[in-house]
């Protein structure tokens, strides 16, 4: 395994926690006031189905959303305890959330269909499987909950974890920032990025692949495992560590190879010594 660089500290990138709710005003779920987006949910039966198709997912009901890629939404629920599911949907999201004063079990399944999305949130509980992500997306958990994605030939992926949760997903990546600030787990060992940028400010591990350069500052606790062979840089000034495991197919630049040395010399071969002068006969 190769150490990675180590340069000065510098406190960079830590995203404050609301930027984990950009565009998301939520108020509890013990019985108090909930809005998305500044709206009141509504049953499913009220919201407008029928239009251009939402780019963001916001889930705050605790229940299991499972997103299926296609051009035209659609959007379906099963299970238990469906009559007090709540939804706002506007131009840009479609949000899900329990009607004001629900304190029953949260265990029902909402099944969507919708282009890739751009923005994935939980911002209260839940968990969210996705088949795919947009080009240009971000994966976001300020509650806690889980988030799958499927395999993805990505852009740019953005990933905040300001709560507790898990994060999971594979593919290729070109820029990866990856900002931990509560506690959680990004679990991307089948994710490639050709470079990533890597925050912990919380407490949390992270997997993931890369063969180009992977930047990390940790002010927290955890621990950030690359595999491939990538150039890994390192501002440490938490109990948290930076591991770039180099592949089979190469090694790892974190550390720059040594200049090659000439071999020496080869010394002269030793002169053969002279033949003795035979000996002149008696007379």
């Amino acid at each position: 395994m190769t150490q990675p660089i180590l340069t000065r500290p510098l406190l960079t990138r830590m995203a404050p926690a609301a930027l984990l709710l950009l565009g998301t005003a939520l108020a509890g779920c013990d019985g108090s006031s909930m809005q998305i987006n500044d709206q009141d949910g509504v049953p499913l039966s009220e919201i407008e189905i029928a239009g251009p198709p939402p780019s963001e997912i916001v889930l705050a009901s605790g229940d299991t959303v499972i997103v299926k890629d296609g051009d035209t939404f659609a959007i379906t629920v099963e299970g238990p305890n469906t009559d007090s599911l709540r939804f706002v949907r506007d131009e840009r999201t479609i949000g899900i959330m329990r009607e004001e004063g629900w304190d029953g079990p949260n265990n029902a399944t909402i099944r969507i269909t919708m282009p890739p999305p751009k923005n994935v949130v939980i911002a209260g509980a839940g968990t969210i499987q996705a088949q795919s992500l947009a080009t240009e997306s971000d994966v976001s958990i300020g509650g806690t909950g889980d988030v799958t994605f499927g395999t993805i030939a990505a852009e740019k992926l953005g990933i905040n974890i300001g709560g507790n949760g898990t994060i999971k997903g594979a593919g290729t990546v070109k820029s990866l920032e990856i900002t931990i600030g509560g506690n959680g787990d990004v679990e991307m060992p089948g994710l490639k990025a050709d470079k990533a940028e890597v925050t912990i400010g919380g407490a949390g591990d992270i997997a993931f692949a890369s063969d180009g350069e992977v930047e990390a500052t940790i002010a927290g606790a955890g621990d950030i495992n690359v595999a491939g062979n990538a150039k890994c840089t390192v501002n440490a000034f938490g109990s948290g560590t930076l591991n770039c495991t180099p592949t089979s197919a190469g090694t790892s630049a974190a550390i720059p190879a040594p200049d090659q040395v000439a071999a020496p010399t080869a010394p002269a071969a030793p002169k053969a010594p002279a033949a003795p002068v035979a000996a002149k006969p008696a007379q």
